[in-house]
Order: structure tokens, then sequence, then C-alpha cells
């Protein structure tokens, strides 16, 4: 007999894990200097195929930690660049 509990912890981890996903990629990307500005971040995380990305990038917390790593990354590729 299968009970709820025993479909809980497979739904919970999926949705864990895709969430996860999304976010790391996002500061990855943020990171490494792809993305400039959240627009187009959001469009890189979209075009890789995450789903829902306007909802895991909504915080203002995540958001300003991603412009953060986004301007840093600007500021090291500058001077090469220049």
């Amino acid at each position: 007999m299968l009970m709820r509990h025993d479909l809980q912890p497979v739904q919970t981890t999926a949705m864990r894990g895709s969430e996860q996903g999304t976010i790391e990629r996002a500061f990855e990307l943020a990171r490494t200097g792809q993305a400039r500005s959240m627009p187009a971040l959001r469009a890189l995380l979209i075009r890789e195929g995450h789903l829902d990305v306007q909802h895991h990038l909504s915080g203002s917390l995540i958001r300003r930690q991603l412009r953060i790593l986004m301007d840093q990354a600007r500021d090291v590729r500058s001077p090469a660049e220049a």
C-alpha cells in the first residue's frame, strides 16, 4: 500500500533539486561574466532550459548578490578589454 508520506520525499527532493540547479547556475553565470545584467542572466537561464526563472530570482537578496558578482566580473574583465 502506498502511503502519502512515501510520496512526499520524492516530490520535495525533485522540486528542491530543480531550484538549486537554477540558482547555482545563476551564480555561476554571474561570476564568469557571461551575463552583465539581470535581464541577460534571466535570458541565459531560460535559453538553457531552466524553468520558472523569474520566481527563482525574485528575492531582493539574491538579486543584490548576483548584481555584485556581475559587477565584480565586469571589473575584472575591463582592464584586459581596455
